[in-house]
């Protein structure tokens, strides 16, 4: 108890070390923190589907060995063979994203990233649905997102409100998702039924998500479905599908998004914050480390200095007894030395 006592008085003692001290650890232990947080977000990109390990995207490969995202809608070309017609595949979604697109609302016109998709998305990407219906059912269906209907209508119910898409159809709002407790690589305000005006044209690269079932190779599938083919709207150009895991598909260099639908990372960034993170936090542990070894220097000079003149009992009672015989035998002296002048 002594010695936590003692402690606690030299905290206040030294009390601007102290506040130093407290200050620079803290800060350094917060910003450790916050950079930690971030990196942990960007190596849990779309960790909250559930078969995520069963979850990849369809890409192909061209001729100049550009790789890129593609769906697999048939253009009526004889020469298409649809990657996704295989029994390893358990299901699969067709979706194109309209980033700055626009709706109407009570005249207004609204700026909005429209998700146009089908049915089968939202069983595939696990979006929490919070009212309302789990996939789109209807052509005038429309799913949105808790923050934008926030943004249009506060806190009143979006549920069966109207509005019409900038392709001219009428729609109802029929169901709401929250945001999933990781980040999604996918961004979106809105979700609309695909067969809609602008939204069928196939002049339009789209992506396409597929679920293969468990047990599937990856490497087995990918040089089963990676034949040649020469399509028109390719230029007659050949191109081989492949398909890429969804969890790789953030960090990776090769595969491109022409129309930008998915959020990219960069590991460099992750590596190059890990180490500042690591950096941060040893600055903060030594700095402590050393102004409290300042403290305990002090203290102990004190305590030196004490110990010299006496600190302890002991020492003390045998010095003023010292000193007083001292003082008694100097006295009589100066009045000898007084009557001599």
């Amino acid at each position: 108890m002594k010695n936590q006592l003692s402690s606690i008085k030299a905290l206040f003692r030294f009390r601007i070390y102290t506040i130093i001290n407290i200050i620079g650890l803290a800060v350094g232990v917060a910003a450790t923190l916050i950079i930690v947080r971030y990196i942990h977000q960007e190596l849990t990109v779309d960790h909250f589907c559930k078969n995520l390990n069963q979850l990849y995207i369809l890409t192909a490969q061209r001729s100049n060995g550009g790789i890129s995202i593609i769906d697999n809608a048939d253009r009526n070309d004889p020469n298409f063979i649809d990657p996704m017609k295989n029994p390893e595949v358990e299901g699969y979604s067709y979706g194109i994203s309209y980033k700055d697109d626009y709706i109407i609302y009570d005249e207004h016109r609204y700026r909005v990233n429209v998700l146009v998709t089908d049915s089968l998305f939202l069983q595939l990407m696990d979006y929490p649905v919070i009212s309302g219906i789990k996939t789109i059912q209807r052509p005038d269906d429309a799913i949105i997102t808790r923050q934008y209907a926030k943004h249009l209508w506060g806190d009143e119910e979006p549920l069966g409100r109207q509005f019409v898409s900038s392709a001219g159809y009428t729609l109802t709002i029929r169901g709401v998702v929250d945001e999933p407790d990781t980040k999604s690589s996918l961004q979106f305000d809105l979700i609309t039924p695909v067969n809609q005006g602008k939204y069928m044209d196939w002049t339009r690269m789209g992506f396409c998500i597929a679920r293969l079932a468990k047990g599937t190779e990856l490497k087995s599938f990918n040089e089963k479905i990676s034949k040649p083919q020469s399509l028109i709207c390719f230029g007659h150009s050949p191109i081989q599908f492949r398909l890429l895991p969804l969890k790789e598909l953030y960090f990776d260099k090769v595969v491109s998004s022409e129309s930008s639908f998915f959020l990219r990372g960069n590991k460099e960034h992750i590596t190059v914050l890990s180490i500042v993170a690591c950096m941060l936090l040893l600055v903060g542990i030594f700095n402590f480390i050393n102004i409290y070894t300042v403290i305990i220097l002090k203290r102990a000079r004190e305590f030196g200095v004490k110990k010299v003149y006496g600190a302890s009992g002991i020492h003390r009672f045998y010095i003023k007894r010292h000193l007083k015989k001292q003082y008694l035998c100097i006295i009589p002296s100066l009045f000898q030395i007084r009557e001599c002048i």
